[in-house]
């Protein structure tokens, strides 16, 4: 979506850009598919006029994209960007001239029928995702985080968490001990041990 003028307000942007969050929605749900990632591009007018993206990244969300979710993510990118948060760690830079652009592109895209309700409803992980959602919509996108199982020695080192909607990244593969300990060394001033005669 183009902004003539262009927009420098985040909410401005995020009120402006869901009619086409929803045209986003309804274009993949014609071609009976969903989006689990997509990639939001914000751009800024370049010095000889043209498009420059000055913001972009890849969402992911656990089940689907629906058009709130879409200008959630469009909010929590740029104001992460405006406020100088740790909350977007791929953020390109800082969004300083006014947006002119936001355009969506689907990362991924599966079949509708892949992500459709059971015959019952979605049950209770419907309701706990919707719940999910809305928490990270009011405090942002990095205040819920799930816990993912690694490797490690103690129960601390064990695990780590991620965004709640992120693929996990498991830096040590929950199977392996964790880093190798090097060998038992004695301490300053200690007798060394001793076995016992026969």
């Amino acid at each position: 979506m183009a902004f003539e003028p262009p927009l420098d307000s985040v909410e401005a942007i995020c009120f402006s850009v869901r009619t086409t969050a929803e045209r986003f929605v309804a274009g993949l749900a014609e071609r009976q598919l969903v989006g689990t990632a997509v990639r939001v591009e914000a751009s800024c007018a370049g010095p000889r006029g043209e498009d420059v993206v000055v913001s972009s990244r890849e969402w992911l969300h656990p089940r689907h994209f629906s058009a709130r979710d879409l200008v959630d993510r469009v909010h929590w990118q740029l104001q992460g960007q405006a406020q100088g948060s740790v909350r977007s760690r791929r953020a390109v830079v800082a969004v300083t001239e006014p947006v002119t652009r936001v355009r969506f592109v689907p990362a991924t895209a599966e079949p509708a029928a892949a992500h459709a309700e059971g015959l019952w409803g979605g049950g209770a992980s419907e309701l706990v995702e919707r719940g999910m959602a809305r928490v990270q919509a009011l405090l942002g996108y990095d205040a819920v985080r799930v816990p993912v199982a690694q490797g490690g020695r103690t129960p601390a080192a064990r695990q780590t968490s991620v965004p709640w909607g992120e693929r996990t990244r498991v830096v040590r593969s929950p199977s392996s001990p964790g880093p190798a300990r090097s060998p038992a060394r004695r301490r300053p001033g200690s007798s060394p041990s001793r076995s016992p005669v026969s």
